[in-house]
Parts: C-alpha cells; sequence; structure tokens
C-alpha cells in the first residue's frame, strides 16, 4: 500500500501571503508621500508645495500676558428677619438704591401685639418685686427685733424659722427682679423687630433680582432681593503659578471685555491682592484687582480679559505667529521657520523671545529684517521642499498707536481683530 501524498494547502497559503505582501508595498509607495525631495525626485519629480510668505520685520513688541477673569462686586441677598405677611416691595429690577433705602416691608402686626403682652409681663413683674420686697423688709426688721431676745423670749427654732423667711423672700425678691428684666428684654427685641419690618439696603447698588410679591406669608429668612453693589467693581483672573511672582500688589493691568475689544476700550485696574494658594489641579492661583474707572455697563458676572504688559524689546525681528513650527531636532523640540530661498523651502533654527499675540519675536542668524518667512502651506514641508508662492502675506500687523489726544501712558488704540473671550 502507498503512502499518501503530504497536503498542499500550507504552499498555498504561503503564497497568498507573499502576494498580499508585495502588493502592499507597491501601493503604499504611491499613496504615502514622500517627506525627503530626494525621493519625490526619483518618482519623476518633486512635488511643488502652494505657500504664502511674509517678511521679517523690525520693529518694537511689548509681551503681554493675557488672563481669563470675570467681573465681580460686593452682594447680598437681602431676607425677612422674621415669618409673616409681605406687605410691599418698593423696588423693581435694574432700580439703582441708596444704603438704607426702603426696599420692603413685612406686617409688623404681630409683633406689636407681643410687644403689649410682654410690656404687660414687665409690669406684672415690677409688681410682684415691689410687693415682694416689702414683705423682705417687714421679715429683716422682725429678725432685727428678735434676735436680741433669743433664750429669754423667743426659742431658737423660733428665731431660725424666721431667718429662713427673711431668706426666701431675698430670693423671691431676686427672681421677680429677674423676671422684670426678661420681659423688658423681650420688650426690646420685639421693638426691634418692628423696625426690620422695613427692609432697606445694606449699601449703594441696584437690584439684581426679585424673589416676591407683595401678599405672599413668608418664613423667617426668606429671600426677597438680590442687592448688587455698583461700586468697587473688580475682576477676578487667573494666573499661572510661574508668572504669579510679577503681579505684587499695585500693579496696573488692562481689563477687557466683551464690551470693550481692546486695550483703548478697556480700563485700568490696580491688583489688590493674589489668592493664598494654588489650584493644585490647573496650578493656577486668583488675583484680584480693583477697577479704577468702570465704563458705563460694565456688570458684575460678565467675561473679562487682563491684559498685563511683561517686557517690551525695542528693535525685535518679528514674524508671524503661524510662521514659527515646532520639530524634533536632535531627540528634542526646536522652534524654526521655513525661509523662501528661491523656489525651495530652507529650515531656520530660532529662538522665540517673546509674543503679543499673533506676532513672535525670533533670534536668528539666517532671520533678518527682509527675508520672507512662510505662513501658510508648509507645515508638512522639509528642509528644501520645492514652493510656489500663491500670494505674498501682509506682515505681522503691530497695535495701533494711541489717539493724538490720548496721554502719555494710554494704550494702543483697537486692533482689527476684536478680541473675544
Amino acid at each position: 500500500m502507498s503512502a499518501a501524498a503530504p497536503p498542499k494547502r500550507p504552499r498555498l497559503a504561503i503564497a497568498w501571503i507573499v502576494v498580499g505582501l508585495v502588493g502592499a508595498a507597491v501601493i503604499a509607495s504611491f499613496a504615502i508621500p514622500a517627506a525627503d525631495p530626494a525621493i519625490a525626485e526619483k518618482r519623476g519629480g518633486a512635488r511643488v508645495a502652494a505657500v504664502s510668505a511674509a517678511p521679517v520685520v523690525k520693529e518694537e513688541l511689548t509681551q503681554r500676558g493675557r488672563y481669563p477673569g470675570g467681573l465681580d462686586a460686593d452682594a447680598a441677598d437681602v431676607a425677612a428677619f422674621y415669618s409673616g405677611r409681605l406687605l410691599a416691595v418698593r423696588v423693581r429690577v435694574g432700580d439703582g438704591v441708596k444704603a438704607g433705602d426702603v426696599l420692603a416691608e413685612l406686617d409688623p402686626v404681630d409683633a406689636q401685639e407681643q410687644i403689649a403682652r410682654a410690656r404687660a409681663q414687665v409690669d406684672s413683674a415690677a409688681a410682684e418685686e415691689k410687693r415682694v420686697r416689702g414683705d423682705l423688709e417687714a421679715a429683716a426688721a422682725e429678725l432685727a427685733r428678735l434676735e436680741p431676745l433669743e433664750g429669754e423670749v423667743v426659742t431658737r427654732s423660733e428665731l431660725a424659722a424666721q431667718r429662713a423667711r427673711t431668706e426666701a423672700l431675698r430670693a423671691e425678691a431676686l427672681s421677680a427682679a429677674a423676671r422684670g428684666a426678661e420681659a423688658r428684654a423681650g420688650v426690646r427685641l420685639l421693638q426691634k423687630r418692628v423696625v426690620e419690618s422695613v427692609v432697606r439696603a445694606p449699601f449703594d447698588g441696584r437690584i439684581a433680582a426679585r424673589y416676591v410679591d407683595p401678599g405672599a406669608v413668608l418664613p423667617a429668612g426668606a429671600r426677597l432681593l438680590r442687592v448688587v453693589a455698583t461700586s468697587p467693581l473688580r475682576v477676578r483672573f487667573d494666573v499661572p503659578s510661574q508668572e504669579v511672582e510679577g503681579l505684587a500688589p499695585g500693579t496696573k493691568v488692562r481689563v477687557l471685555t466683551q464690551m470693550a475689544t481692546s486695550p483703548s476700550e478697556g480700563a485700568t485696574a490696580t491688583v489688590r491682592g493674589v489668592a493664598g494658594e494654588v489650584d493644585r489641579t490647573r496650578r493656577v492661583a486668583v488675583v484680584e484687582a480693583v477697577i479704577d474707572a468702570p465704563p458705563p455697563g460694565w456688570l458684575p458676572g460678565m467675561f473679562a480679559e487682563a491684559v498685563v504688559e511683561r517686557r517690551t524689546l525695542p528693535d525685535a525681528h518679528v514674524v508671524p505667529g503661524a510662521a514659527v513650527l515646532s520639530r524634533m531636532r536632535e531627540g528634542a523640540l526646536a522652534d524654526g521657520v521655513f525661509r523662501v530661498d528661491g523656489e525651495v523651502a530652507r529650515w531656520a533654527p530660532v529662538s522665540v523671545l517673546a509674543r503679543d499675540g499673533d506676532r513672535v519675536a525670533v533670534a536668528s542668524p539666517e532671520v533678518r529684517p527682509g527675508v520672507q518667512v512662510l505662513v501658510a502651506g508648509h507645515v508638512d514641508l522639509v528642509d528644501g521642499s520645492k514652493i510656489e508662492l500663491t500670494s505674498p502675506a501682509a506682515p505681522p500687523a503691530a497695535p495701533p498707536a494711541a489717539p493724538p489726544d490720548a496721554p502719555p501712558d494710554a494704550p494702543p488704540a483697537a486692533s482689527a481683530a476684536p478680541w473675544r473671550p
């Protein structure tokens, strides 16, 4: 009997795997663009990238720190001091009030009735104290008369009984006096309650919310209105822990909001203090500054941004922020730009000195004023990539100067691009 032939399926499977790998390699060679221009050249010509460029300019650049935050002010929820019926509410949302203005009135009838009852208790306690003190004086006089007669006319037990009666009357007199004092304190407390039935504004401000209307029966502590102070207005903003040191009390900052989108429209604030600790999750500290003269319409709760001038470089080489890229070079992350060299892009390492929005001050022997640097279409390029300039980009715009009538320390005028919080 002859031996069975070996199965052919393993050889067939190996053959199909080899064919698949070869096909994948061929497809990848056409689908994946080469990162090296030399490789692209071997494929029949380098890919030409459409790019935009802008010139390096020499100008002054002020590095600014921008920190998000919000406007804040003193606020209080005015509440009913005791339970009762609400008679009137004198203000509406948006009304301005001064400290001491009447905001609402509660029905004081119950308190007035309790005052009458407490005064009756005062009179009753006073009368009781007067009666007891009369009995005490008589008992004390009788005790003084009997003490010399002890052993002759008065027995020792009779004298002891008189002494006990005298002490009991003295204690009763003290108790009556205490009840009278308690009743008088109750009258004063109820009189204060009548005064507090008229709810007044705790400080100058504006009504932010009205929670109830007249006729409502309220429990003690029920909220009636919310009053928000109009002055001073503060800004609170978050600062990274490594930048807190430069914000000592007294430092001037510029505050922007959605209503003031450029430094010239903002307001100046003075740093009052820095939080006593750094948030352990976000690693930021809260800084509070008082706004010297808030513009009309600024309200607590608005988003705000604090702008702090850090340092100024008078003759900086400035490029657009989009020109600066970060690449891995020799195992480390390095900054650089692509400069235009004829029809190719050349990588130029740079040191970033300062930033102000979309303007970046750099230092490099290859990046001088007038040199064109790429600002669009250059993210995937490598040194030596072929390029074609589609349209020259404008140089980075410096913030306009302050208006001629502005004070010497006025901030720059509004830029074309509005700020967004």
